[in-house]
């Protein structure tokens, strides 16, 4: 992975003076709880599990919001479960996930939520729900760096097990990949014309649009000239807040950007979502993935991290993109409400700015611009 080296950047530093004020935002999603009930009700596969509409109803509340659906809890009969909502699309994310909770409760049962069920609802706003099993756990957001650190290799062990459990004959879903990243940047269909024309104004919005641009251009390049090694089901975003832990197991949550890829994709999404590439927390995930994994054709430690950088080389790329998009995002729809979250994501910058500062020097300014003092 190269020699690690210490970086003048530090978020930490950044939280003390911008962050730790925060007051607890009003969570806003983009559906009222009343249509929200009135959605499921109207769905038949829900009508057929679940019978207990009073306790669904009094119990439906928002639990977080993002820019591909809004995620609620209730419960019905004592038990909770989660519930996704979402505009239908024909990449729809929720029904990717569902299709791999599938596949996993089979293959990797224990280690992901239960999928409950999945249906389109035509109504006038062709709405699809999700739900899944609840789980009882803290995500490593809540939990210290120290924590994390105790548990990567439980976590290594984990993702590399699931790899290794749903193998698959496939052609990796490259093309899928890349138009997920790339549809995250495409604000003028992804906002309405007045917020994106507000958008439009923003600070350093068409500076750090052109890179964006140029960004892609390279992943695209980059990507065709791959061999594949291993195709399996990639979660491709297994940051703190998709890792469970509970009684010293971990679960993965929030398989919605799931596709089938090399296993070295996740392995490098990983490394940069969790803030430990090109670290000694890195290194140790890298080789307790590599000794975990019963699968590997007798490659050598050595070899598959060779192989490894190839893949950190492009994900870096595709993570930047997408932190850059959704630092926008957060600053066009909520402002200042949800500070966390511009923290998480300035932590990933901070992880990947060495590589920025490598092959785009001339661009390291305006995005330390965007995530140190934007």
């Amino acid at each position: 992975m190269g020699k690690r080296s210490a970086l003048n950047f530090k978020i930490d530093n950044h939280v003390k003076h911008n962050a730790l004020n925060e007051v607890n935002p009003i969570q806003v999603g983009s559906y009222t709880i009343d249509y929200v009930f009135k959605s499921l009700v109207s769905s038949e596969r829900f009508i057929n599990i679940f019978d207990d509409f009073s306790s669904v109803r009094t119990t439906l509340s928002l639990i977080d919001s993002n820019f591909q659906y809004d995620l609620f809890k209730f419960a019905s009969e004592g038990t909770n479960y989660i519930l996704k909502i979402a505009v239908y699309s024909s990449d729809n994310c929720l029904e990717n996930e569902f299709n791999t909770l599938k596949q996993l409760s089979v293959k990797c049962y224990g280690l992901a939520p239960l999928p409950i069920l999945y249906d389109r609802i035509h109504d006038s706003a062709d709405t699809c729900i999700m739900i899944t099993s609840y789980e009882n756990s803290d995500s490593f957001t809540n939990l210290s760096t120290g924590d994390l650190a105790y548990n990567l290799g439980t976590i290594a062990n984990t993702l590399s097990f699931i790899h290794e459990k749903t193998e698959i004959s496939q052609s990796q879903e490259t093309t899928d990949l890349l138009n997920r990243f790339s549809e995250i940047s495409d604000y003028e269909s992804n906002l309405d014309s007045d917020t994106y024309n507000e958008y439009m104004n923003i600070h350093l919005y068409t500076e750090c649009s052109d890179f964006v641009a140029r960004l892609k251009s390279d992943i695209s390049s980059s990507i065709s000239s791959l061999n594949e090694n291993k195709t399996c089901i990639c979660h491709t975003d297994l940051s703190r807040s998709r890792i469970l832990y509970r009684e010293g197991n971990v679960k993965f949550i929030n398989w919605q950007d799931s596709f089938v890829l090399d296993m070295y994709f996740d392995v490098a999404f990983t490394l940069f979502n969790l803030g430990i590439y090109d670290t000694d927390l890195g290194e140790i995930f890298i080789e307790k993935y590599h000794s975990s994994h019963g699968n590997l054709g007798g490659i050598s430690l050595d070899d598959f991290k060779t192989k490894l950088t190839t893949y950190t080389d492009i994900v870096y790329k595709l993570v930047l993109v997408k932190i850059i998009s959704n630092h926008f995002y957060e600053n066009i729809v909520y402002g200042n409400e949800r500070t966390t979250k511009y923290v998480r994501l300035d932590r990933i910058y901070e992880c990947l700015r060495k590589l920025v500062a490598r092959d785009y020097p001339n661009d390291l300014n305006r995005c330390d611009k965007l995530f140190i003092n934007f």
